[in-house]
């Protein structure tokens, strides 16, 4: 099962040196990231107010199980989903 939020920001996220997410504060504990299972772009909306996100579907040493994605024009990050 898998449980869709509504964008919940996170304000430290921790990236290598080719921009994939290593690690995240959520709840006040840092989650580190195991896995990355899937990676995936979204550019749409260019003839109104465009959307360019990086997304991650991440695996993290803690067991969780997640989604999360760089909003590219802002430079910031969200949690989106997570999965039981």
């Amino acid at each position: 099962m898998t449980r869709l939020l509504h964008a919940l920001k996170l304000e430290i996220v921790e990236k290598n040196d080719s921009g994939c997410p290593v690690s995240f504060m959520l709840q006040g504990k840092m989650e580190h990231v195991a896995q990355i299972c899937n990676v995936w772009k979204v550019d749409d909306n260019w003839w109104r107010r465009p959307t360019v996100r990086d997304y991650f579907k991440l695996q993290m040493e803690s067991g969780l199980l997640c989604v999360i994605y760089h909003e590219c024009l802002e430079d910031t990050w969200y949690l989106e989903r997570v999965f039981d």
